[in-house]
C-alpha cells in the first residue's frame, strides 16, 4: 500500500515537471522578438470601411488604404477634417477624417463646402492630402429614391415610401397645387425617428436639424400615376440654428422657371392665407394704414381692423 502511494507521488511530480517544461517552451517560442512590444488589441475604422490594428515599437495604427473621399470640409483644432458618412453601420452616422494640408495651401475659402480629397495615409486614418477639389452637389441637399438611403449634412434619410401625392397634374388647372407626403426614417449620431414629411411644409425639426422636402420627380400626368419606384425626392437638411422661413424658401424657388420649382412655390404659398400667416412666414410689413404684409410674388394681406 505504501509502495502505491510513492508511485502516485512520483507520477504527480513527473507530470508537474513536464507541464512546467511545456509552459517554458511555449513562452520561449512565443516571446517578443528583440524590442518588439505586445500592443493592445484595438481596431481603427478606416474611411473605406476596413479596419487597421496597432503594430511596431510605438504601437501605432497601420495606415488605412488610400482612396478618394467626399464630404464637408471643416476646420479642426490642428488643421482640417472631412465630415463624411460613416462607412460602418452602427450608432454613429458621421465620420470625421483628419486631414493634413500644407499651410500654404490651406483652403479656407472651401470650409463648409462639399469637396473631394485624395492622398496618402501616413499613420492610422490621418490623410496627407495631395489633391483637393470642389465636389458636385451641396452639403445640405441630396436626392433619394424609394427604398434607398442618402446622407445629407449629418443625417441619414431612408425613403420608405410615398404616402400620398395630391399634386396638380401637368397641363391641368387646379385650385390648389397639392403636395407629396413621404414616409422616411431619419438617423443622426444621437437620434432616430420614422415619420411623414410633406412637400408643402417649410421644414420639420429632427434632433438639432431642420429637414424639408424641396423637390419631387416625376411630375404627375393626367390619367396616370407615377409608379412608386419612379419617385425621386430631394431633401434639404440644415442646422436648427439656421433660420429657415417660408420667405427664405420662396426666395429660392420664385426666380426659377422650371415646373418643379413652381410646384414647390405653389405649395408654400398655399400656407399663407392672411396677415398673420404672412408675418409669421417672415415677410415684411409695409408702412401703410392699415398695415399690410407683402409676399414676394407681390400679393398683400391687410391686417384686420377688428384686432
Amino acid at each position: 500500500m505504501k509502495k502505491n502511494k510513492n508511485t502516485t507521488k512520483e507520477i504527480i511530480l513527473i507530470c508537474s515537471a513536464v507541464l512546467i517544461v511545456a509552459l517554458g517552451a511555449y513562452y520561449y517560442l512565443h516571446r517578443p522578438a528583440g524590442n518588439q512590444i505586445a500592443c493592445t488589441q484595438e481596431a481603427l475604422l478606416c474611411p473605406d470601411g476596413s479596419y487597421v490594428a496597432r503594430h511596431g515599437a510605438q504601437c501605432a495604427f497601420d495606415a488605412c488604404p488610400a482612396g478618394t473621399f467626399s464630404g464637408e470640409l471643416r476646420q479642426a483644432e490642428n488643421g482640417f477634417k472631412l465630415i463624411m458618412e460613416s462607412p460602418a453601420e452602427g450608432t454613429e452616422v458621421t465620420y470625421a477624417l483628419p486631414l493634413r494640408i500644407d499651410p500654404a495651401e490651406a483652403p479656407l475659402e472651401l470650409v463648409g463646402q462639399k469637396v473631394d480629397v485624395s492622398g496618402t495615409f501616413t499613420e492610422g486614418n490621418t490623410l496627407q492630402v495631395e489633391q483637393l477639389e470642389v465636389s458636385s452637389g451641396t452639403v445640405d441637399r441630396g436626392t433619394v429614391g424609394v427604398g434607398k438611403t442618402v446622407f445629407i449634412n449629418g443625417v441619414r434619410i431612408t425613403l420608405n415610401g410615398i404616402v400620398g401625392d395630391s399634386r396638380c397634374p401637368v397641363g391641368v388647372q387646379c385650385i390648389q397645387a397639392g403636395s407629396v407626403t413621404a414616409n422616411v426614417t431619419l438617423k443622426s449620431d444621437t437620434d432616430s425617428e420614422t415619420r411623414d414629411i410633406n412637400s408643402g411644409t417649410p421644414s420639420v425639426p429632427f434632433d438639432s436639424f431642420l429637414i424639408s422636402l424641396e423637390r419631387v420627380t416625376p411630375s404627375r400626368k393626367a390619367g396616370s400615376e407615377p409608379d412608386a419606384q419612379e419617385y425621386s425626392l430631394t431633401f434639404r437638411v440644415v442646422s436648427s440654428s439656421e433660420t429657415v422661413t417660408l420667405a427664405s424658401e420662396l426666395a429660392k424657388c420664385l426666380p426659377m422657371s422650371d415646373w418643379a420649382s413652381k410646384e414647390r412655390c405653389d405649395a408654400l404659398l398655399a400656407h399663407i392665407t392672411d396677415f398673420d400667416t404672412c408675418v409669421s412666414a417672415g415677410f415684411p410689413v409695409l408702412e401703410s394704414n392699415p398695415p399690410q404684409c407683402q409676399v414676394l410674388d407681390g400679393k398683400t394681406f391687410t391686417e384686420s381692423l377688428s384686432r
